[in-house]
C-alpha cells in the first residue's frame, strides 16, 4: 500500500462541494437516529435488480437513471446543495422509515413537501407532513399524488423535482434515464439488508464510473457533465467517511480531479479525450480499491468508529 502513503504527502483540497460544518455524514441531517443505534447508517435495503440484458441501451438508462435518483445533483435547491437525493427518502425505491427533518416531520417516515425550506412555489403555510411512499410499481398508479391532480409520472416527477425541491431540469437524457428506473424499479427478491461498509461504497462508485464510461461515447455533453457532477459528489460522501485517513482521502481526491479533467474533454469537445479519461479513471479505482478497503477499521464505515463519532457529536450540541 506504499501508493496510499505517497498519495498522502501529495494530498490536494477536496475540489468539490463541502459541508457548512464538520458534519461528516450528510443523511445525518434527516435520519432520526442516536448513538446507540446507528443502524441506518451501516445499512440500506438491498438494491433493484437491473432486468435488462447488459451492455443493452435499456441496461445503461436503467443505470443512468439509478445515479439520478442517487445523487443530490438532481435536486439544485436548498436540499441537493446539502446532499439530499431522492434515494433519501425513497430508500432504494422504498420507504426510509428514519427519514426525519424537524419542523417538517412529525414522525419518522413522514415529510412535508409543501414547505418553506426546500421549495420557493410550493410553501402552503401549513404544517402537514404526509407518509413517504414506496415507488415500486408507479408506473400503474396514476393520477398523482392522491388529489390527482398529475396524469402522467413525468408531470408528478417535474413538479418533485422542480417545484417541490426547486431542482433544475436535467438533461433531456437524464431526464428519460430516471423515467425509465422508475418504471423498471421492483423489489429485490432477497429482502436482507446491504451492509454499508467501504467495499460497497467503492464498487459503487466503480458502478457510477461505467454509467459515465458509457456516457461520453454516446450521450450528450450535458448528460456526461451532470455524470461527472453526480459521481464527484458520491465521492466527496465516501471521502469524508475517511475523515483523517489521509492517505485514502489523498487517492479519493486524486480520483475526483480524474473526474473533472473528463468534464474538462467533454466541454472540450474532445469526446475521445473524454472516453479516454473516464475509463483511466475506473482503471485506477478498479486497481486501487482493495488497498483502501482495509482502512475502513478506521473510517466511519465502522460500527464502532461511527457510535464514536456519533456520540461525539451528541456531547458537542449538548454543550
Amino acid at each position: 500500500m506504499r501508493w496510499l502513503w505517497v498519495a498522502a504527502l501529495a494530498l490536494v483540497a477536496w475540489p468539490v462541494h463541502a459541508l457548512a460544518d464538520d458534519l461528516l455524514i450528510a443523511d445525518l441531517q434527516w435520519l432520526a437516529i442516536d448513538a446507540n443505534d446507528a443502524t441506518p447508517l451501516l445499512f440500506e435495503p438491498g438494491d433493484p435488480v437491473n432486468p435488462h440484458a447488459p451492455a443493452s441501451d435499456e441496461f445503461w438508462y436503467f443505470e443512468l437513471g439509478r445515479l439520478a435518483f442517487r445523487s443530490p445533483a438532481l435536486l439544485g435547491g436548498l436540499g441537493g446543495r446539502h446532499g439530499l437525493s431522492c434515494n433519501s427518502c425513497h430508500s432504494s425505491g422504498g420507504v426510509n422509515s428514519h427519514f426525519f427533518v424537524d419542523g417538517l416531520s412529525d414522525f419518522p417516515g413522514t415529510f412535508d413537501t409543501t414547505n418553506a425550506l426546500f421549495s420557493t412555489h410550493t410553501d402552503d403555510g401549513v404544517f402537514n407532513p404526509k407518509p413517504i411512499p414506496p415507488l415500486f410499481g408507479v408506473a400503474e398508479t396514476a393520477p398523482y399524488p392522491a388529489d390527482g391532480r398529475f396524469a402522467t409520472l413525468e408531470q408528478i416527477v417535474d413538479h418533485v423535482v422542480l417545484k417541490e425541491f426547486d431542482g433544475l431540469t436535467p438533461p433531456v437524457t437524464v431526464h428519460r434515464a430516471l423515467l425509465h428506473y422508475l418504471k423498471t424499479i421492483e423489489p429485490p427478491d432477497n429482502a436482507q439488508d446491504t451492509p454499508l461498509t467501504a467495499e460497497f461504497a467503492l464498487n459503487d462508485l466503480r458502478r457510477l464510473t461505467k454509467v459515465l464510461s458509457w456516457s461520453t461515447l454516446t450521450q450528450n455533453p450535458e448528460t456526461v457533465v451532470f455524470t461527472v457532477n453526480a459521481i464527484r459528489r458520491q465521492l466527496e460522501a465516501v471521502h469524508n467517511r475517511f475523515s483523517g485517513v489521509k492517505p485514502v482521502q489523498a487517492e479519493l481526491s486524486a480520483w475526483s480531479l480524474e473526474l473533472r479533467t473528463v468534464r474538462r474533454l467533454i466541454d472540450a469537445e474532445d469526446r475521445p479525450g473524454a472516453r479516454a479519461a473516464a475509463e483511466a479513471v475506473l482503471q485506477r479505482m478498479e486497481t486501487r480499491a482493495a488497498d483502501i478497503i482495509p482502512w475502513q477499521r478506521k473510517s466511519l464505515y465502522d460500527p464502532t468508529e461511527l457510535a464514536t463519532y456519533l456520540e461525539s457529536r451528541t456531547a458537542s450540541e449538548a454543550r
